[in-house]
C-alpha cells in the first residue's frame, strides 16, 4: 500500500532539529515588523539569544539563554500590528493564563513582557522533533507511524488541551507541526499556542491557521454565530488523529477555499476507508457540531 504524500502545511515551532528547516507562514497573516536580535544581544535585559530557531505570522521564535536563573528558554518575540486596546489586554490575558498552566503536555510559559515595541514569552525549551517530521520520516519509509504510539500521543495531547480548555485558553492551531515529541523521554509536548486575536474585531477576509487541520468556525464558515472555541482545538487534534492513523489528512485540496469548504460540508471520511486492513478494528472520524465537539477514536 502506497503511503499518501506529505501535505501542504504551514506554521512554526520551536525545537532542537537541523530537520525543522522551514517555517511557513501563517495563512493571510498580516504583514508584521521584522524583528532581528542579533546573536549575542539581551532582550530584556535577561535573555542572551543565541540564534533563531523559526519564524511564522505571529513572530519569530529564539533560542535564548536565561542569564538570571541561567537556563536555556524558547524566547518568542511578537510585534503588535493594532492598535486596540482590548486586544493588548486580551493577549496579556492569556500570557498570564499561560504562565499558570501546568501540563507536562503543554509548554511552560515562564515570563512575559515587553521589549521596546515587542511583547516577548520566554518558554520552555523543548529538545526533540516535531510529529510533522516524524511522521514525513514514516512517509520516506512507505511506512506508517505505530498505532500504540500514534493513540498515546493523541491521548497525551487531548490532556494538555483539556487542561488549557478547563483555563479557557485555546491553543487556535493543533498540528503535527506544534507537536513536539521531547528526544530524552519521548514526552509529546504541545507547543506554540495562539494566543490573542490581533484585534477585537478581526477581518473576517483573514484567515489565520493551517487550514488542512482548521475548524470550520475559524475560516468564519461556522453555523449558526459558532465562533472559535475548545471544539475549534478538538476537531483539529481529529485531523491530527486522522493523519497519524492514515498516513494522510482527513481532506487533501492545494485550493485553500474548496478545502476550507470541504472541512465544512464534505461528507466525514473514517480513517479506516483509507486504511482499512491495518487499523485493526480502530476507526478514526470528526464530528462538526459544537454541541458534541470530539474525535471519534473508538472500537469498531
Amino acid at each position: 500500500m502506497s503511503i499518501p504524500s506529505s501535505p501542504d502545511r504551514s506554521g512554526e515551532a520551536y525545537v532542537d532539529t537541523s530537520s525543522l528547516d522551514e517555517f511557513g507562514n501563517v495563512i493571510d497573516a498580516p504583514s508584521r515588523p521584522s524583528i532581528t536580535p542579533e546573536p549575542g544581544s539581551l532582550v530584556a535585559g535577561t535573555y542572551h539569544v543565541e540564534r533563531e530557531l523559526g519564524r511564522g505570522g505571529m513572530g519569530v521564535v529564539y533560542r535564548a539563554r536565561d542569564t538570571w536563573l541561567d537556563r536555556t528558554v524558547a524566547l518568542k518575540l511578537i510585534v503588535p500590528t493594532w492598535d486596540d486596546a482590548l486586544a493588548e489586554q486580551k493577549l496579556q490575558q492569556e500570557a498570564k493564563a499561560l504562565a499558570t498552566l501546568r501540563d507536562q503536555h503543554v509548554v511552560q510559559v515562564y515570563a512575559f513582557g515587553r521589549h521596546g515595541r515587542s511583547y516577548f514569552f520566554a518558554m520552555e525549551y523543548v529538545a526533540g522533533r516535531s510529529l510533522e517530521a516524524i511522521l514525513d520520516d514514516y512517509r520516506q519509509r512507505q511506512s506508517f507511524l505505530p498505532q500504540h504510539r500514534a493513540l498515546t500521543i493523541l491521548s497525551r495531547i487531548a490532556d494538555g488541551l483539556d487542561a488549557a480548555h478547563a483555563r479557557g485558553i485555546v491553543h487556535r492551531d493543533v498540528k503535527p507541526g506544534n507537536i513536539v515529541i521531547e528526544e530524552d523521554t519521548g514526552r509529546p509536548v504541545l507547543i506554540d499556542f495562539g494566543l490573542a486575536q490581533q484585534s477585537s474585531d478581526p477581518d473576517p477576509e483573514t484567515i489565520e491557521g493551517t487550514p488542512i487541520y482548521m475548524a470550520p468556525e475559524q475560516a468564519g464558515l461556522g453555523a449558526d454565530g459558532i465562533t472559535v472555541g475548545p471544539w475549534s482545538d478538538i476537531y483539529a487534534l481529529g485531523c491530527v488523529a486522522f493523519e497519524l492513523l492514515t498516513g494522510r489528512t482527513p481532506y487533501l485540496d492545494r485550493n485553500i477555499v474548496r478545502l476550507l469548504q470541504a472541512h465544512q460540508r464534505a461528507p466525514i471520511p473514517l480513517a479506516s476507508s483509507v486504511r482499512p486492513s491495518s487499523l485493526r478494528s480502530m476507526r478514526c472520524s470528526l464530528a462538526r457540531s459544537r454541541n458534541t465537539p470530539s474525535i471519534g477514536i473508538r472500537a469498531a
